[in-house]
């Protein structure tokens, strides 16, 4: 919808003024920040970190921008490499503009002759330099720039250069090593290339340092020593017991990913008591009581399926990932701290079940267990791939409010009638449902991914997503739904009397073949990710148009 309704619309207007309306980014042409430029100057921009985008894909786009009357409303500006490349010698860019993205030509042997220092205004917050392979000067960046982002700098950064206001840096493919202090003591944020291989010394990074992303070679990190809990994220790639041994000295780690599969077991007290987040992505070894930290909060295993016995899991453990697990959870196994599990099967005795109190989301990959679930949860995900399996309504604890059902085949499925409010039904091979489910009058939300017979949906159905389907026929789509999403359109085209009166914003996604025209009167909003479009076939009753996250005015 237009900001004009968004402003007008009594529960939206109160986001706005009471400031939940922020982190957005809004695409827009000219046409659409023209018509709505009076309540899209009532956005707090500056303080709530909105970003309304404008993208100059070619000079002539550029030149409509620096004519546009209402261009104060745009903070955030991309200039392709069509338009780097033709620039404007003594081109003043807006003080408004907070966040500057620019795209040099991306050609290994040319480098663009451009001048920053003039071009970038200082009033910049964010700044993407992409494809730039020339060189930095203290000069060039902004003296309040927060974040940068560069791919491809080809000179080393020299002391002085980047601002002390930094505390967001990402160095693509970037292969100097860092001078000391060269680094802003503000910086939270590095990150690197995956390839990056060269080591960082001692005292180069700034104590303000939480996080680094992406670094998969231990020997770069070895050097380094900064206090516990400082660097949240490192990704690392272990290859033999000597650099497990490495790890084991990093005792700032709180964040621990291994890429590949290691050769060693994870015995007693290899990895830093510190951890407290593991990804162990390709370990298929077993388990010991002492391998993994007695402070671990989340544990990611995807290959794991040895038995876990007692005291193996650290009693303090709130989310355990083991998509390969197939064998029983034997009694004080599971910790009671655990408010999340994705396991292969779900098999656990009353006792067990009952003790798990905490648990609110649980994944089951394999679901051949007739067992109940946990009663404390809230989001339950099931795969299955047995046609005998059945679902009772008594297995289903009454404070789930969102189930998920993925299956190949599947026998009868009771469902509780009051409390479940999201429903996901999910099937790659897409038999048509039948009697076998019947949607509960509780449902406001659903989602689908299997053909079905006409009024199989309530007319209890608010939000609908409707995914891969090559016919649509009237009656399908009940009254009653409002906002209709459909993924995967393959029919040429749609009915008017496909949507419901009762809808007012529908969205396609990954649909190619659709008509516009299709669109009833009723329908207030509409989205789109194809860009093929004639706006000429546009409902007059339209008010905003996005397509490919553009917003576009649909007014004449």
């Amino acid at each position: 919808m237009s900001f004009y309704l968004i402003w007008r619309d009594k529960y939206l207007r109160g986001l706005i003024k009471n400031h939940v309306l922020k982190d957005l980014t809004i695409k827009a042409n000219l046409g659409y920040l023209a018509q709505n430029q009076h309540d899209l100057s009532l956005l707090d921009l500056n303080n709530f970190n909105i970003f309304i985008n404008f993208d100059t894909t070619t000079i002539d786009s550029f030149r409509q921008y620096m004519k546009f009357p209402y261009r104060y409303l745009i903070n955030q500006l991309d200039l392709s490499f069509l338009v780097t490349h033709h620039f404007p010698q003594d081109q003043i860019l807006p003080e408004t503009i907070k966040k500057l993205v620019i795209n040099f030509p991306n050609d290994n042997d040319y480098v663009l002759d451009f001048d920053l220092e003039h071009t970038i205004p200082k009033s910049v917050t964010a700044l993407e330099l992409f494809n730039y392979r020339g060189s930095l000067a203290k000069q060039d960046l902004p003296s309040n720039l927060k974040s940068l982002v560069i791919t491809n700098l080809k000179g080393q950064i020299e002391r002085d250069i980047l601002p002390e206001s930094l505390t967001f840096l990402d160095l693509n493919h970037y292969q100097h090593s860092f001078l000391p202090n060269s680094l802003p003591s503000n910086l939270t944020t590095l990150n690197l290339s995956p390839d990056y291989a060269l080591p960082i010394e001692q005292g180069v990074l700034p104590l303000s340092i939480k996080s680094m992303n992406l670094i998969n070679n231990i020997q770069v990190l070895s050097n380094i020593n900064v206090p516990v809990d400082k660097i949240d994220k490192v990704l690392l790639k272990i290859e033999n017991h000597q650099e497990l041994e490495l790890a084991k000295n990093l005792k700032w780690l709180t964040k621990l990913e291994i890429l590949n599969e290691l050769k060693v077991d994870l015995t007693e007290n290899l990895l830093p008591e510190s951890i407290k987040h593991l990804t162990l992505r390709e370990y298929s070894g077993p388990l010991f009581v002492g391998s993994l930290p007695a402070n671990l909060k989340t544990l990611i295993a995807p290959q794991f399926n040895h038995l876990l016995e007692p005291n193996v899991l650290p009693r303090g453990l709130k989310e355990l990932w083991i998509r390969s697990y197939k064998k029983p959870f034997n009694y004080n196994v599971l910790p009671e701290s655990l408010t999340l599990l994705y396991t292969g099967e779900y098999n656990v005795s009353q006792e067990t079940n009952a003790s798990l109190h905490n648990i609110k989301h649980l994944t089951v990959v394999e679901n051949n267990q007739s067992c109940p679930f946990p009663p404390s949860l809230n989001t339950l995900y099931l795969i299955i791939h047995n046609p005998t399996i059945n679902i009772t309504k008594d297995q289903i604890p009454t404070s789930v409010t969102s189930l998920s059902l993925y299956y190949q085949s599947i026998g009868v499925v009771e469902l509780p009638q009051n409390s479940i409010k999201t429903l996901i039904l999910l099937n790659p091979r897409a038999p048509q449902l039948g009697n076998n489910l019947v949607i509960p009058p509780s449902v406001t939300n659903l989602q689908i991914r299997s053909p079905f017979k006409a009024n199989f949906i309530p007319n209890t159905i608010r939000n609908l997503k409707m995914h891969y389907f090559s016919t649509l026929e009237a009656g399908f789509i009940p009254e009653g739904v409002v906002n209709v999403t459909i993924s995967g359109l393959t029919m040429p085209g749609l009915q008017i009397n496909v949507l419901p009166k009762s809808a007012k914003t529908v969205e396609f996604l990954n649909s190619k073949y659709f008509e516009f025209g299709s669109i009833p009167e009723n329908i207030s909003w509409l989205k789109s990710d194809s860009s093929i479009i004639k706006s000429s076939s546009f409902p007059k009753t339209l008010n905003t148009i996005s397509i490919c996250g553009i917003f576009y005015n649909n007014k004449k």
